[in-house]
């Protein structure tokens, strides 16, 4: 009898429990589509289904029937893809392009809101759009959601999205150890899906000598390469500043391309990289062109003694095996060996890549025009497009996100907003996003995401509408702070030593040549730069939720900045010192302040960007200046 009383105490306590669980469930949402959907519209549910429930804990009901009890309803999609959109909306449907998007609520009153685009891929951006209504921010890095759950309501909703510029590109493979080069296809496929949700469409990938992805073995016996994607070696021992960002690798290197003793292996891997990528590209709805460039190859004698029709016959040889090799580019970016003859672009090569759809572009302004295929574009920079805008020739441009391979804060949010109006007001069809050092581009690249599609929208909004949803109100006014004080120290940087933070051999002293210096401006610097940190760690402070990490990490990253500085400044001092004493205090005090700058960036590394710049900085700053500390110790000792 007790075991039976027992027992039955034990279910009636299960009951309260399931009826608890019953009772706390989150509301239930319906998103009304039609079981034939095009699988990116299925796919643009599951997303929405998987944002609302972390934004509102949602039990969100996807099928071709809203259930009874749903406090809210979505019509996913298009007229021309989800008949209850084309009931709901009849001729009110805008007239939009295969890129345009919308939300509007259809039944006031009654949570009814259409959520779609011209197209499957706009629908996709329409949801995202959407969780970024409720204040969902999407970055390269991931998402940040908002502090304050949102109220649940689709009541007065009205957004109509179209892009002024349509191709919208983003270069995701270069040849430096500081931006993507070193991601592997598991980071790179984070990334295509967070682009994605930015509303880019389409990455680019440059294919120069070095590298094992190009697509033709160069003929000369002395060829150079194939590099995965830089020409060093990056070993991961001990005595590295900052190796706990590696996490225990012994050597930094992109973990799908490793340095194989064989040619043959390393050209295997690197074209197996690109296929994978695309792949993954191409089922994430974004195009992928290539940056094709013969500019530093090598003659077949081995020297550059070629004529100009030598040239660009092999050129031709070259860009015919590009799509061989890669048969599922969408566009190729050609920068040519010769531009005097521009004649050389009425060739068969282009002429097949115009039938069969392929976009192409040449990366020289100052072809003329009306000598080159009608299909042929121009790739140019943003402040030549003025000389494109008349024509009916398709030009595009790049848009530079930092200031060059620069290791200092550099995040161009006056110029950027400039070049942006640019290629707008000259109607350029697209544009590449190249940031060669990708640590600081989250609020820049934030913005150009949603400039885009709003041109009025000005970088300082841009701001506020990324930071105080998932920071907190008034944590803007300290990154503000912390930004201007980084554009001030990077003014200062670019007019009294533009090379400071690149070139290290000569900025760091290596040579013992110091550069003119005005005695003020290091301290200036250091200031600026101790400011924009503060401010940065004040946000922090401020901040709550997820989005700390955001702000601890520009707080790290300007601390690197200062701490670089001071070790750039002490071996200016190092290099007038009179006696060996002196410099070699001045040396000791440049070796702890670049230990200190890459253990900052340490203690937040969040990628293979952040470990190559440890690992450059290891290899070309600390080391050198470990090795001169040593040599004048042995002297002075």
């Amino acid at each position: 009898m007790t075991t039976y009383r027992f027992l039955i105490g034990w279910l009636v306590c299960c009951a309260g429990l399931l009826n608890v669980a019953v009772c706390e469930a989150g509301p239930r949402v319906a998103v009304v589509m039609q079981d034939d959907a095009p699988t990116l519209e299925k796919h643009a549910a599951k997303e929405l289904a998987a944002q609302w429930k972390q934004l509102f804990d949602a039990d969100v009901q996807i099928g071709s029937t809203p259930p009874t009890d749903a406090i809210a309803t979505i019509l996913l999609g298009s007229p021309t893809t989800n008949p209850a959109v084309k009931t709901a909306l009849g001729d009110k449907w805008p007239k939009l392009t295969d890129q345009g998007h919308l939300i509007r609520t259809v039944t006031p009153g009654q949570s009814t809101v259409v959520v779609g685009g011209d197209s499957p891929v706009a629908t996709l951006w329409a949801v995202y759009e959407l969780g970024h209504h409720f204040g969902v921010r999407s970055l390269l890095h991931g998402d940040y959601f908002p502090l304050e759950t949102p109220k649940l309501s689709v009541e007065g909703l009205d957004i109509v999205k179209e892009p002024t510029i349509r191709t919208r590109a983003f270069r995701v493979v270069d040849m430096s150890p500081m931006s993507f080069g070193p991601w592997g296809l598991d980071d790179q496929k984070k990334l295509l899906s967070q682009l994605s949700k930015m509303k880019f469409n389409r990455i680019e990938l440059l294919a120069v000598t070095v590298q094992s992805i190009r697509p033709v073995r160069l003929p000369s016996k002395d060829e150079l390469g194939p590099e995965a994607f830089f020409p060093w070696d990056f070993p991961i021992t001990g005595d590295v500043p900052g190796r706990k960002a590696f996490r225990g690798v012994k050597q930094f290197e992109n973990p799908d391309l490793p340095r194989h003793e064989s040619y043959d292996d390393r050209f295997r891997d690197g074209q197996q990289f690109v296929k994978s990528l695309t792949a993954s590209a191409h089922e994430r709805h974004l195009s992928v062109g290539m940056f094709l460039s013969m500019s530093y190859e090598v003659s077949p004698d081995g020297e550059h003694k070629e004529n100009a029709a030598q040239k660009w016959k092999r050129f031709h040889t070259y860009l015919d095996t590009a799509h061989e090799v890669y048969p599922e580019m969408d566009a190729f970016y050609i920068d040519p060996p010769d531009t005097s003859d521009a004649t050389s672009f009425q060739t068969p090569v282009f002429q097949k890549w115009k039938e069969i759809g392929v976009d192409v572009f040449v990366s020289q302004s100052s072809l003329k025009p009306v000598k080159i295929l009608p299909s042929v574009g121009i790739l140019t920079v943003p402040q030549e497009l003025a000389k494109l805008s008349n024509t009916n020739r398709p030009h595009a441009a790049f848009l530079t996100f930092d200031s060059g391979n620069s290791v200092f804060p550099s995040l161009r949010h006056r110029k950027l907003p400039v070049a942006l109006k640019a290629l707008q007001e000259h109607h350029a069809n697209g544009f590449i996003a190249v940031c060669e050092t990708p640590v600081d581009i989250d609020p820049s690249l934030y913005y150009v995401s949603r400039a885009v599609f709003n041109p009025k929208l000005t970088f300082d909004s841009a701001l506020q509408e990324l930071i105080s949803p998932i920071c907190g109100e008034g944590v803007v006014d300290n990154v503000r702070l912390a930004f201007a004080a980084i554009d001030e120290a990077n003014a200062i940087l670019s007019k009294q030593a533009p090379n400071l933070g690149t070139d290290f051999d000569a900025v760091l002293g290596m040579n013992g040549d110091p550069p003119p210096v005005d005695a003020k401006w290091p301290g200036e610097v250091r200031t600026l730069f101790t400011n924009a940190m503060n401010e940065m760690y004040r946000a922090n402070t401020r901040s709550r939720g997820g989005a700390r990490a955001f702000t601890l990490y520009y707080a790290r990253r300007f601390e690197f900045g200062l701490h670089f500085m001071t070790c750039a400044e002490a071996i200016y001092n190092a290099n007038r010192a009179t006696d060996r004493e002196k410099e070699l205090e001045y040396l000791e005090a440049a070796q702890e302040a670049l230990y200190a700058a890459q253990n900052a960036l340490a203690d937040v590394a969040r990628d293979q960007s952040d470990r190559g710049m440890i690992g450059f900085i290891n290899l070309k700053a600390y080391q050198p200046l470990m090795q001169r500390l040593e040599t004048l110790e042995k002297l002075v000792r």
